[in-house]
């Protein structure tokens, strides 16, 4: 383990070691949302789900899990899930979760790095990813090398990550005084646009970006799950987000985008 991992661990460890959000069951509307996937395009998160696919009876790898809702989400799907994350303090979370909403008996939860994975090659038929490789930028290479080789020959990889490819937008965030986001840890960096070149040397990469004027919803919901917030303030997302998907498609403008959501497939299956 990098001793970059190392101080992650131990942070993550004490962070997921906090008192834990007593509401462990998913909210109906939470669990809707992510089963009709009504606006993939617009949303980050649905498009992670609709790009993983139909999971039911597949087996599907989370790796740095946290304390995200999606384990419970994609296991609820009907997928056999292996979360696993180096921080054993998510673990026990994602075991309460699942547990609470009835996905116990398809979930199984691993302790490892992510640049050594302890599972043979050709186990997954997906692997799921969220907010994960940012924090493997020292050296993209060696998870890289292990995602490909625990992948099907006909699997996907699909992650969402945040990524940083305007200089501009850079500077002005230098200048502002807003925190990052509290499950950020002291290592965090958005990703660099060339960390796109080492997916490349592993796997068919398709990248598509999101979230410009979205960014805003932070200060929006204030914390508050989207589908849970006032009809005004979902209103409002929306409308932020709607705008984003027109802007990013202009030629150029993808630079400003805040995320991106990767389609990893191995060489020989992208080029069926």
């Amino acid at each position: 383990m990098s001793t970059g991992s190392s101080i992650d661990q131990a942070w993550y460890n004490r962070f997921y070691g906090e008192p834990a959000d007593p509401r462990l069951v998913l909210a109906p509307e939470i669990v809707e949302r992510y089963r009709r996937l009504r606006q993939p395009r617009i949303f980050h998160l649905e498009r992670v789900h609709q790009l993983a696919g139909d999971l039911r009876g597949r087996r599907c790898l989370y790796i740095g899990c946290g304390v995200e809702a999606s384990a419970v989400l994609f296991a609820m799907k009907g997928a056999e899930l292996w979360a696993l994350d180096l921080a054993v303090e998510a673990l026990r979370r994602q075991k309460q979760m699942a547990l609470a909403n009835g996905t116990e008996g398809r979930s199984h939860f691993v302790a490892s790095p992510c640049e050594r994975l302890p599972f043979r090659s050709g186990s997954f038929d997906v692997v799921i990813g969220i907010g994960i490789l940012h924090h493997l930028q020292d050296d993209l290479d060696a998870p890289c090398s292990e995602l490909a080789r625990v992948l099907k020959t006909n699997g996907r990889a699909v992650f969402e990550e945040p990524i940083a490819r305007s200089r501009m937008l850079q500077r002005i965030r230098s200048w502002l005084p807003v925190p990052p986001p509290r499950d950020a840890s002291p290592r965090c960096r958005p990703l660099m646009p060339n960390a796109l070149d080492a997916f490349a040397r592993h796997f068919h990469v398709d990248a598509e970006f999101f979230l410009f004027l979205g960014r805003l919803n932070r200060l929006l919901l204030g914390g508050q799950p989207l589908e849970l917030a006032p009809p005004w303030k979902r209103w409002m997302a929306q409308s932020l987000h709607y705008i984003d998907t027109l802007l990013l498609r202009i030629p150029g403008l993808d630079r400003l985008a805040g995320v991106v959501v990767l389609d990893l497939r191995l060489p020989q299956e992208a080029g069926k």
